[in-house]
């Protein structure tokens, strides 16, 4: 899954396709599942949890949900939300960052795992993207606030989307409301009341949309959770998202411990929960990004350079005409940051590509970032 601005791929629903023949019956089911899912999701209103992504090769799927991948490297993640507020990192080391990145040019590389940690409100979200500066070099950061919480929850990697809005684009209530309405086209496809899947009963319904196909087999004893859903695109490229060791989490609802992806291609990412707390609600002062020395950050949303802090919390900004917050200046080839729109309705983005095919685009962004910095005489 993908990246300092990763645009989304969407496919326009310009194709007119049949239109939906789903019964009354089945329309009434699949807005249960979509009701079901979202209710228990909604039984995990805040929360922390900590977990390992893994990211790698497999041959198939089996191995991908084994976690037996090839050439893994392995990321430390941490998630805390609550409501609007949400708290994300991913940490790789700097060898393995470096170990994966190919030099183009001074300013450019392709491939290389990117290091993140990202913050938001909702009305505002900071990221930092740390892309490698080579073997035996630090990494260079890019950080920005920008307007928004689309960066947010497009570069979390979190299992189940836990404390994601229920209008996120890749979530299965979303998709199944969107075919319904049938908006350019799409359409139910199929509705298998009485499928199986590694001996559980699940409900397999396929849904149609100009760009791709989405198969979903739904345990609808288990909070409706997504066991295994496949992506197939016009391309004939195909995804699949598996979730598993799914727990029932007293009071709140059913959680899978281990989530993952694999591309047609082999390319996998696979995640297990190892700590997690859905007791404890958050404090306000958690929400909150701290620097080992003062650093420097712009505000895009408000066109304001900040003077430097350790500790960056999006509820107590330098007010605008303040010394703490200066007209920000141009940035260089600042449109290639922009964030990308939203899915609209009767739209479906691809799914997410391998996190470490986009080092090359976050890089260049990063590297932009820190000479900016530097030509201005600032810390980043």
């Amino acid at each position: 899954m993908p990246i300092a601005m990763l645009p989304l791929v969407v496919w326009l629903a310009i194709a007119q396709l049949p239109s939906a023949a789903v019964t009354g019956e089945q329309r009434g089911l699949l807005l249960s599942i979509a009701d079901a899912h979202d209710q228990n999701r909604a039984g995990f209103a805040f929360g922390s949890i900590e977990f390992v992504c893994w990211k790698g090769a497999s041959d198939s799927l089996e191995q991908a949900k084994r976690g037996d991948l090839k050439t893994p490297y392995r990321a430390d993640c941490r998630y805390v939300f609550d409501g609007p507020n949400g708290l994300y990192s991913m940490r790789f080391t700097p060898e393995d960052m470096a170990a994966t990145k190919v030099n183009l040019s001074e300013t450019q590389s392709r491939g290389g795992l990117v290091s993140l940690r990202l913050l938001t409100n909702q009305k505002l979200t900071l990221d930092e993207f740390l892309v490698s500066g080579g073997s035996g070099k630090p990494p260079i950061p890019g950080r920005k606030i920008e307007a928004g919480a689309t960066t947010f929850y497009e570069h979390s990697e979190v299992p189940f989307s836990l404390g994601f809005p229920n209008e996120s684009a890749r979530l299965m209530s979303r998709i199944i409301r969107l075919a319904l309405e049938g908006r350019g086209g799409a359409r139910v496809k199929e509705v298998d009341e009485d499928a199986t899947l590694e001996n559980r009963k699940v409900c397999r319904f396929t849904l149609e949309f100009a760009g791709s196909e989405e198969t979903y087999n739904a345990d609808l004893e288990r909070g409706a959770i997504p066991i295994l859903h496949r992506t197939v695109l016009r391309s004939g490229d195909t995804t699949d998202e598996f979730l598993d060791d799914i727990r029932l989490v007293e009071g709140h609802g059913f959680l899978p411990y281990s989530a993952g992806w694999r591309s047609q291609g082999g390319g996998t990412r696979r995640m297990v929960i190892t700590a997690a707390d859905f007791a404890r609600k958050p404090k306000l002062n958690e929400f909150r990004l701290e620097f080992p020395e003062p650093i420097s950050i712009a505000n895009t949303a408000e066109n304001l350079d900040y003077s430097p802090r350790k500790v960056w919390d999006l509820h107590s900004l330098p007010r605008r005409g303040s010394k703490d917050a200066a007209p920000m200046g141009p940035m260089p080839n600042a449109s290639s940051g922009g964030t990308p729109p939203p899915i609209l309705e009767g739209e479906r983005e691809a799914p997410r590509p391998p996190y470490f095919l986009i080092g090359g685009i976050v890089c260049a962004i990063a590297i932009g970032v820190y000479a900016w910095r530097r030509h201005r005489g600032e810390k980043s």
